[in-house]
């Protein structure tokens, strides 16, 4: 067995499952045994991004299929109807002002709100959503659970499940950003000009 083929068959007990590529110079003798070789499906294409959304897209598509089997015990009237992009989507979502849903679907819900006249906190919310079953069958909505400004989300598994370190991981810095705000001899703050878009959305 050549090196090449090694190379395959180490990739498929890995768990791979299709191989994105652009033959091409030094690379056709490889794409030449996966060809021949059978032993990974391979798709090539002749523009370098286009191989990365192809690879990207693959796994997702069989990401949302796999949700969509999941919503078709809840919900079948419409499970059929939803589009992988809406399935898939890992991006929280803005409704003017506060409240960013997690994609369509997506259990997560954030608010956020003023805590009172202190300009130094806010409230911030989350919000586990689930779909309404077609058979009107489900448990009511569980009562608020509320955490002190330091407690650990960790606390609230009950509620979040495994979200719990996600959201600890998430708010980690948050304490130092803060501090930092105040540290710095500029007379404003300046805001990223991609990751921080929504914020400088409310100063326009």
């Amino acid at each position: 067995m050549n090196l090449a083929k090694s190379l395959l068959y180490a990739l498929k007990d890995f768990g791979t499952e299709e191989i994105f590529g652009i033959p091409g110079d030094f690379a056709l003798p490889l794409f030449k045994v996966i060809e021949e070789s059978g032993i990974l499906p391979c798709y090539t294409l002749s523009h370098e991004p286009a191989v990365g959304f192809a690879a990207d897209a693959s796994p997702r598509a069989m990401a949302a299929e796999a949700f969509r089997d999941t919503l078709r015990e809840v919900i079948p009237s419409v499970a059929d109807t939803i589009p992988d992009v809406e399935l898939t989507s890992q991006m929280y979502l803005t409704v003017f002002p506060n409240f960013h849903p997690w994609g369509s679907f997506n259990e997560i819900n954030y608010r956020f709100r003023p805590n009172g006249d202190n300009h130094e906190e806010c409230i911030m919310e989350v919000m586990m959503m689930a779909p309404i079953p077609d058979d009107g069958d489900y448990t009511p909505t569980r009562e608020i659970r509320e955490l002190g400004i330091d407690d650990d989300f960790v606390e609230a598994a009950e509620e979040l499940g495994g979200l719990g370190p996600a959201f600890n991981q998430d708010t980690l810095n948050m304490p130092f950003v803060h501090q930092g705000m105040k540290a710095s001899a500029r007379i404003h703050t300046r805001l990223a000009e991609y990751n921080e878009t929504k914020i400088r959305h409310f100063h326009k």
